[in-house]
């Protein structure tokens, strides 16, 4: 039998060898519990070459505690090396590499094909059309509603989704498409008692984000304009506060009912509130004008929604109680010292006198008030204790701040700093307030200071959004989560990322404030202690608020003002230039902030966009476009066949560069530039007393530009050039003297329309050929070549137009001709001017001083007998005379805006419509003769 045993044994053990892997395995697994919540994140290490699927999924299953189920089709051999991986990163790459997918229930996980999944849960396809939203806008939303094998597509054109999902997911991502695509209503709410100036105030202070609502006072109504379960929700609102009227006489019995109406009115004046009215605050305006005393019945009338009558109803039952004398005699205290501390609580400030002699208060009033004031000197007037607290987490500086407020003599609060203590001396119920208060201060759920490094949002706008989610803890009414931006931050470490947490508490400056005990295991402080000294509580001596009854001094609205002095929660400082956010919070708080933290900090995607241009110039764009977009990051083209510009870069850079890129691309000017050149004889100029070497005063419109200043008149300034600014007077009377001259000649009249900045040129020009002797050194040959010399006219412009409409020009005139040829060599005669000049929209210059020879034919003939057919030429003679000639420019730009192609008049021309038609007349008759 022992045999027997012996023999199953081996062989068990035999097979067991044989089952194994053909090669060593190693696997090791994280010693805690396999059950634990957090079963999916234990770590194995693994070494496996051709092992059977089953088996690698048995190891995750005893890794993890998952009971995982295969399907008859998940079979094969898995190699696989892990270090320090989790279960959940192995299942997961394990379904990837292999096309399975594993759906989870709990502890229990089915894994299967793709094929098995869909065949068993099934897909359907659904499509989503639009009315409201934009489907591109909502597209990262629904996909992360999507299951492992979901897929999502939009079609921009109709505006509509392509969703292919199982469909249990489909019922969800519908539900969640109605909520998304939601349009905004706009509806009227006709109001029949309420004022519609007045309810419109209140919604806008209750439901400030869904406003501003509109009051139109002409039909009493409310337009409200938002989405519809927005709307049905205010429709509600309106008709709480829409309601009728009511009005109820009040009699009363045992005080004066005007000085129970003028209570009334004041406490409402400082901000009591009529509870039940649609939520709204009562203004004493509203009381005020509904509240009618009469002294002669001593009743009080009130007219108001049935909620307001209400309110000031349980007011009234509580002023009206029956007036008494009573005295109360003090212990400790003086009369004197406790009549000011307590004067204010009574209805009137006379109703408490004081008894010196008798160290007593005597007091006149109702008895509801007469009780509060005696539970008032109670206190006031108990007997002092002495109490020493020891802080173990807090620093007694601080807590002081917010106790000295509190005591009835601050000369009875001490601090010993060497021994972190507070001694207080003071009644007994105020020293067990205060040490309540010190329990809750002296915690170790002190502020702490984290600084976060951000790679890819920017610390701006993730501070902005953080300070939204901070909860308020205000000092006096004003909101402590601001965002502070600073060039640097204190207690930043460069180099490295993630949240860098600094145990110490924080004053409002970024440093450690000095701590003259640190015991073992102390926490930090409380945060902006310094900084918060003087967001002291009310003192004492101070009066609160009038209120129609009296209220217990100090006690809880006064201590939970101390624990606010102490420092302030929710402070973020952005650092651009670090990049980083430094936040002051709890550790409660501030771990909910990390992940936020890093659900923000996230690479932004980049789009292609398309941009068709008009004006813009290739060479511009390149260097403006350089300047908006990521140098590495994003790219861009331009194609100027289509005038069109692609870029690609994340969503906020494109609007910038499609904001700048609509600015820049706008119609430019152009300047119609209309000339004239002539040549003519300096004896015509001198006849009709044009001297282009005089000097004229500098709004005198003439500019001597080359050369040097003529010492007299008549000096020989050949070479120099004059630019003269001519009225309308002077110009016509130029060109009348010069059309009569039949020694002038026009070289050219041209007119030509040109872009703001750019050059335009005339060329009237002739390609003169001319024959160029060359010999053959080889053959001895003679060569002729015929070559082509162009001479003319040849004028440059560019019009540079001003804000002020004054156009800058850059001329350049080239008059050539040619005289002869000499050897084979053509010789040239040629005057070159150039000048910049600025002149008035639709201003003619005139610009001279060019001085030449040429040869001119001059007739002469005998008057009558030298024009007599046949037998005229006895009577006439023709001869050639080299005459000096004064080369003439006249300039008349106008400025035409390309966007209606029309000239443009200036304010102030003197040079209108009439003189530019005298001026075409002009030069096209001359031209033509």
């Amino acid at each position: 039998m022992n045999f027997f045993k012996v023999t199953v044994t081996i062989c068990l053990f035999a097979l067991m060898l044989l089952s194994s892997p053909t090669r060593s395995q190693q696997l090791s697994v994280d010693s805690p519990s396999l059950f634990g919540p957090d079963a999916g994140q234990k770590r194995i290490d693994m070494d496996i070459l051709n092992m059977d699927v089953e088996y690698v999924l048995k190891i995750i299953s005893d890794t993890s505690g998952w009971t995982i189920i295969p399907s008859q089709k998940v079979r094969g051999k898995v190699s696989l090396w892990s270090k320090s991986a989790t279960a959940r990163q192995l299942l997961d790459k394990l379904s990837l590499v292999n096309n399975y997918i594993y759906r989870q229930e709990e502890n229990v996980i089915y894994l299967m094909t793709k094929d098995e999944y869909e065949e068993l849960f099934g897909r359907t396809t659904k499509t989503f059309s639009l009315k409201h939203q934009r489907a591109e806008n909502i597209k990262l939303l629904l996909e992360s509603s999507l299951t492992k094998t979901g897929r999502l597509g939009i079609d921009t054109w109709s505006n509509t989704i392509v969703v292919n999902d199982t469909t249990e997911n489909l019922k969800k991502i519908e539900l969640l498409v109605a909520r998304l695509d939601q349009g905004f209503v706009q509806k009227r709410f006709q109001l029949v008692n309420a004022r519609a100036a007045e309810v419109a105030e209140i919604l806008n202070k209750i439901c400030s984000k869904e406003g501003p609502f509109q009051a139109e006072t002409r039909t009493n109504s409310i337009v409200v304009f938002n989405s519809q379960s927005n709307v049905e929700r205010i429709a509600g609102l309106i008709a709480q506060l829409d309601q009728d009227a009511v009005t109820r006489v009040f009699q009363i019995r045992f005080q004066q009912a005007s000085e129970l109406a003028r209570q009334i009115s004041g406490f409402l004046s400082s901000g009591g509130s009529a509870g039940g009215s649609a939520g709204g605050t009562a203004r004493a305006a509203d009381f005020t004008s509904q509240v009618i005393v009469s002294d002669t019945t001593n009743q009080i009338i009130v007219t108001g929604s049935t909620s307001q009558v209400n309110f000031i109803a349980g007011l009234l039952e509580e002023l009206d109680s029956k007036v008494i004398t009573t005295t109360i005699p003090l212990k400790r205290l003086k009369a004197s010292q406790v009549l000011i501390l307590i004067s204010h609580l009574a209805s009137k400030p006379e109703n408490i006198t004081a008894d010196s002699q008798g160290n007593r208060l005597i007091i006149r009033d109702n008895t509801r008030n007469i009780e509060q004031i005696r539970k008032v000197i109670q206190e006031l007037d108990e007997v002092l204790v002495t109490r020493v607290f020891s802080l173990e987490h807090a620093i007694a500086a601080d807590i002081e701040n917010a106790l000295r407020p509190l005591v009835t003599n601050p000369e009875t609060l001490r601090v010993e700093p060497r021994t972190n203590q507070i001694i207080i001396c003071d009644n007994i119920s105020q020293v067990a307030r205060i040490e309540n208060l010190i329990k809750k201060l002296d915690c170790e759920d002190a502020y702490f200071t984290r600084t976060y490094h951000l790679e890819h949002a920017s610390a701006s706008h993730v501070a902005g959004i953080i300070e939204s989610f901070l909860p308020r803890r205000s000092l006096y009414g004003t909101s402590p989560g601001t965002v502070e931006r600073k060039e640097a931050v204190a207690g930043y470490e460069s180099g490295e990322r993630g949240p860098i947490q600094s145990d110490r508490i924080t004053d409002g400056t970024g440093s450690e404030p000095p701590r003259p005990r640190v015991g073992a295991g102390s926490a930090p402080g409380l945060a902006a202690a310094q900084s918060s000294r003087k967001e002291v509580a009310t003192p004492s001596s101070a009066k609160p608020p009038v209120s129609p009854g009296p209220q217990a001094v100090p006690g809880s609205e006064a201590m939970q003002t101390a624990v606010e002095s102490l420092g302030t929660a929710g402070t973020v400082v952005a650092d651009d230039r670090s990049n980083t956010v430094t936040i002051t919070e709890t550790l409660a708080i501030l771990t909910k902030i990390e992940q936020l933290i890093k659900d923000l900090d996230v690479p932004v995607y980049s789009y292609s966009y398309t941009i068709k241009y008009r004006q813009l110039e290739s060479l511009e764009l390149d260097t403006k476009l350089a300047n908006f977009l990521r140098e590495d990051e994003d790219s861009f083209s331009i194609d100027n066949q289509t005038h069109s510009i692609q870029f690609t870069t994340i969503p906020s850079i494109a609007e910038r560069v499609m904001e700048n890129l609509e600015k820049w691309d706008k119609p430019a000017k152009q300047a119609l530039i209309r000339a004239r050149i002539l040549a003519v004889s300096t004896s015509t100029l001198k006849d009709i007393g044009i001297n282009f070497e005089s000097f004229f005063d500098i709004d005198g419109v003439d500019i001597i530009l080359g050369g040097s200043l003529p010492s007299q008149v008549g000096a020989d300034h050949a070479g120099s050039l004059t630019v003269r600014k001519l009225t309308t007077t002077e110009y016509e009377a130029i060109i009348r003297a010069i059309e009569s001259d039949s020694q002038s000649q026009i070289l050219a009249n041209p007119r030509i329309l040109v872009l703001d900045g750019r050059q335009a040129e005339v060329r009237m020009a002739t390609d003169e050929p001319f024959t160029e002797t060359s010999i053959d050194s080889d053959s001895g040959r003679v060569i002729e070549n015929i070559r082509f010399l162009q001479v003319g006219t040849i004028l440059q412009v560019q019009p540079s137009i001003k804000e002020d409409n004054t156009i800058e020009m850059d001329i350049a005139l080239d008059v050539s001709s040619l005289i002869s040829i000499r050897n084979g060599v053509p010789v040239v005669n040629r005057n070159i001017a150039t000048s910049t000049v600025s002149v008035k929209n639709n201003h003619v210059l005139m610009i001279g001083g060019l001085r030449f020879k040429r040869d001119i034919n001059v007739a002469e003939k005998i008057p009558i007998l030298g024009d007599v057919p046949l037998v005229g030429g006895l009577f006439r003679s023709y001869r050639k005379e080299l005459a000096d000639t004064e080369l003439v420019l006249f300039l008349q730009p106008s400025i035409v805006a390309a966007s209606q192609g029309k000239e443009e008049p200036s304010q102030n021309d003197d040079y209108g419509a009439s003189e530019q038609l005298m001026w075409d007349a002009a030069t096209d008759e001359e031209y033509n003769r």
